[in-house]
């Protein structure tokens, strides 16, 4: 079977580059997809010219003597797209998409994805966090990440900074120094 090139995250490259006012022509809609198809239904999207959302991250794991580049889902079974409005983006038919989520909070969404993008971007080492616990709220006031918010977890390595998406209860963190933060 042929290695496919990585798809990527964001498409068009400069999505979070433009400011969307909500409420506007265009609005963001999550698709749950089918298990391991989200790449597919990105690739399909961005043969349709439609832009979408699909946060990844690397991995690297080495097996035997090889070094394995990977890039993962961060959410798994859905696939954030910029429609022009909820009905237009329930047309879209694929086979690997099993429906369309309309999102209440357009705003919220929105900064949530632009600091998971920010986050992603910024090459820090990421965790996958699911069914995030309310925890207390910081912003990070250093560094190339300053002026994130989100929440403060701790485990055994120490802490955590953690974004997430609500709509999705799920989100992705990395480590931080406790310096480096301050409660909201």
């Amino acid at each position: 079977m042929p290695v496919l090139e990585h798809e990527p995250a964001v498409w068009p490259e400069d999505l979070f580059a433009q400011r969307v006012k909500f409420p506007g022509p265009q609005q963001w809609c999550a698709y749950h997809v089918r298990p391991r198809a989200e790449k597919a239904v990105a690739r399909h999207l961005r043969s349709h010219n439609i832009a979408y959302y699909l946060p990844q991250m690397e991995r690297q794991r080495r097996y035997q003597r090889r070094l394995v580049r990977s890039r993962l889902v961060l959410f798994p079974g859905y696939v954030f797209i910029l429609a022009h409005d909820h009905d237009s983006a329930r047309r879209i038919e694929y086979k690997g998409i099993i429906r369309s989520l309309a999102i209440n909070d357009q705003e919220q969404l929105d900064g949530e994805l632009r600091d998971i993008h920010r986050l992603i971007e910024s090459g820090q080492p990421l965790t996958r966090e699911e069914r995030l616990q309310i925890g207390s709220l910081a912003r990070i006031t250093r560094g190339p990440l300053a002026g994130l918010c989100g929440q403060v977890v701790r485990n055994k390595r120490g802490q955590k900074f953690v974004l997430q998406v609500q709509f999705l209860q799920q989100g992705v963190s990395v480590a931080i120094d406790v310096a480096s933060i301050e409660a909201l």
